[in-house]
This record gives C-alpha cells, sequence and structure tokens, in this order.
C-alpha cells in the first residue's frame, strides 16, 4: 500500500518513502492514514501485509473496523530466524515494471535476469542491504513485537514457520486462509 501510494506520487506516499526507503518503520499516523484510506474504497476480504506494526496501529485499525461494522478475522505471523531474514533480504529482487516479487536462485536464476512476468529489468529495493535490515530488525522488536501478543490475546494469532522453503510457508498460509474462509458447521 505505502510503496503504490509513493508510486502515484500521493503526500502520504512521498512522506512514506522517506522512512521505508531507509529500512525505518513509517511513523504511525502516516500508515494509519494511507490503511484508512484504502478501506474505504476496498470491500472485502481483503489481506493486509505488514499492518499493523505497533499497538498505536492495532488500536486504530480495530476502530477502523468497528467503524464499518466488522471486525478482524485473522492475523497470521510467519515466524523467522535472523538468518533466514537476512538470506531472503539479500536474494528479493523487485520488477521495476510490474512490481512483482522474485527470490534470486529460485524465481530466477540471478539478479541480472528478467522479470519473468513481464521481462522487464529486476532490481533490489533501496532498503534491501544489511544496515538498513539490522535498524528493522531492531525497530520491529521494540515496536512490533507487542503486536503479536495484542492478537495471541485475542485468540486471532496463527503463527507459520517461515524458516522452511517459501513454497512450504504458503501453502501453510492457504491452508489457513481456507479454514478461515469456511463456515462453521
Amino acid at each position: 500500500m505505502l510503496r503504490e501510494q509513493k508510486a502515484l506520487g500521493t503526500p502520504a506516499g512521498l512522506r512514506a518513502a522517506e522512512y521505508f526507503e531507509r529500512g525505518l518503520l513509517v511513523p504511525d499516523e502516516i500508515s494509519i492514514d494511507v490503511v484508512r484510506q484504502w478501506l474505504a474504497t476496498h470491500d472485502r476480504p481483503w489481506i493486509l501485509d505488514g499492518f499493523p506494526r505497533s499497538i498505536r496501529q492495532a488500536e486504530a485499525f480495530d476502530s477502523m473496523l468497528r467503524d464499518q461494522g466488522t471486525t478482524i478475522d485473522l492475523a497470521i505471523l510467519i515466524e523467522a530466524t535472523e538468518p533466514t531474514i537476512r538470506d531472503r533480504v539479500a536474494h528479493r529482487l523487485i520488477c521495476s515494471s510490474c512490481g512483482g516479487v522474485f527470490r534470486a536462485g529460485l524465481h530466477v536464476p540471478d539478479a541480472t535476469s528478467p522479470c519473468p512476468r513481464c521481462s522487464s529489468a529486476l532490481t533490489r529495493r533501496a532498503d534491501d542491504n544489511l544496515d538498513a535490515l539490522k535498524d528493522r530488525l531492531a525497530e520491529y522488536h521494540t515496536k512490533t513485537a507487542p503486536v503479536i501478543d495484542w492478537y495471541k490475546s485475542r485468540a486471532l494469532l496463527h503463527t507459520i514457520d517461515g524458516n522452511r522453503p517459501i513454497e512450504s510457508v504458503f501453502a501453510d498460509f492457504l491452508t489457513l486462509l481456507a479454514a478461515d474462509l469456511t463456515p462453521a458447521p
């Protein structure tokens, strides 16, 4: 959402880019504003990746959903060790045209390969480096980790072991979504 808003040149997107391009969490007020605007124009069902990232964002999200007469159905934590995260960041590539996300050595042979979807150039995000990752992980531990308990205390949190192959992680993710979408007998 934030990267899309940056690409569209919106004020919130441009302000957000000042943070995420340095590997920092975007301030709560900017993230909350972007999500509030997005929710106003999108019907359910939807999946939010990376929001909320702080208790303040979680509280604001609950309030937004209440205002829409709905609640959150499911929160998924993909838990991985720092070595796994470093490896995934080091191999992540983004298509400069279609925005697809790929892994060098899995989806494409290497960083010089063209996008498998549209044949455009693949690039690395500006914040995909070890210094930015170190900062992101530090912010995660102080600001985002408490959100885990927020959703756990509401019996909404499901954890997936993110240290396994990406295909296995994705399969578990789909299983959780399918179970959540299946009506109770």
